[in-house]
């Protein structure tokens, strides 16, 4: 059995969503555990307010930390995004070139 890491304190379920997402998006499996909660309290009680642990394997420690800082900076967490960007990018410059060319 792999020993788990807690590697991100989430305040509610909506953010802890959020960090699983990226850390799914990154290949890293993750868990969420709530903090001081009962499970009638997560079932009828909503977000509670304990927050919620997250946690991945102990071999991904590193990469879970590094997915979760570049993504609370603002970075992009994968090569999916970064692609995504970029063509965003080229989508706007071409709408930008054909109004400039239709206000001539």
């Amino acid at each position: 059995m792999n020993k788990k890491i807690t590697v991100y304190y989430a305040k509610d379920a909506d953010e802890a969503a959020r960090i699983q997402a990226v850390l799914q998006a990154n290949g890293i499996e993750a868990e969420e555990k709530s903090l001081g909660e009962h499970v009638y309290h997560d079932i009828y009680g909503g977000n509670g307010a304990y927050g919620r642990e997250i946690q991945v394997e102990e071999e991904k420690e590193a990469q879970a930390r590094a997915a979760i800082n570049a993504w609370c900076s603002g970075k992009e967490t994968t090569e999916k995004s970064r692609n995504l960007s970029g063509k965003i990018l080229i989508a706007v410059a071409v709408l930008l070139v054909i109004i400039l060319l239709f206000l001539r």
